[in-house]
């Protein structure tokens, strides 16, 4: 007499379970031939790419441009546009040193991991963006080794950059500065700043810079002649 209500109840889970929104929005990923739900790579003029395989992994390589003045980059089409808040999370293969730009740009404080810093590994940046901030295209700048990119609208693990030993070390003991962007008017922009320190900063290290410096607006944080107050 029980095998009836069994029978209904998971009809009904399976029902919810159909009906459940899918948290990935679109996805590429690296192959031949690729896997493109939703998301398609697009041809850029001056931007040449070609299918390896790095460390076990697909990537789409990118060559340097040659071109001064521009910089070589991925391009994606999305089939349809997205709604509501979404995460851009980008796969790569982390080689070479630079800083990882995405189109439409977001601010630093929704931004994580996007610099490289010559892991060798396998690592994740992570973009968000209010609904509506992308439209129909995404692009990609400041990659060589592509493995996978997808639109979800569930908030992924953030992963910041890793620190690692600094590439270059010098045999003489001394401070090597780098001003980094961080400027601060007042203090609505110090999250903004501060981010920004987060995201820059493990580069400037593998680097081999060991001080930075940044700028607050005159008379904010010194409120009165030697008296500091970094609250």
């Amino acid at each position: 007499m029980f095998k009836p209500i069994w029978n209904r109840t998971a009809a009904v889970l399976v029902v919810l379970a159909a009906s459940a929104p899918a948290a990935d929005v679109a996805r590429w990923q690296a192959g031949r031939p690729p896997k493109q739900e939703g998301l398609t790579m697009a041809p850029q003029p001056g931007s040449v790419t070609r299918l390896e395989t790095v460390a076990g992994v697909a990537v789409m390589r990118l060559e340097p441009s040659r071109d001064y003045f521009s910089r070589a980059s991925y391009a994606f089409r999305l089939n349809r546009r997205p709604a509501g808040r979404i995460w851009l999370v980008i796969e790569f293969v982390d080689r070479g040193f630079g800083v990882i730009s995405v189109s439409p740009a977001a601010a630093e404080a929704r931004q994580w991991g996007t610099v490289r810093v010559n892991t060798g590994r396998l690592r994740r940046a992570t973009v968000e963006y209010d609904a509506g901030a992308i439209q129909d295209s995404v692009r990609i700048a400041g990659l060589d080794y592509l493995h996978a990119i997808w639109i979800t609208t569930q908030q992924p693990p953030l992963e910041y950059a890793p620190l690692v030993e600094p590439t270059v070390k010098f045999a003489a003991a001394g401070e090597r500065v780098v001003a980094t962007a961080g400027r601060v008017q007042d203090r609505s922009q110090l999250n903004e700043a501060l981010a920004g320190l987060r995201n820059e900063l493990p580069l400037f290290r593998a680097l081999g810079f060991n001080g930075v410096e940044t700028y607050v607006r005159w008379g904010w944080v010194e409120t009165r002649r030697g008296i500091y107050d970094w609250s």
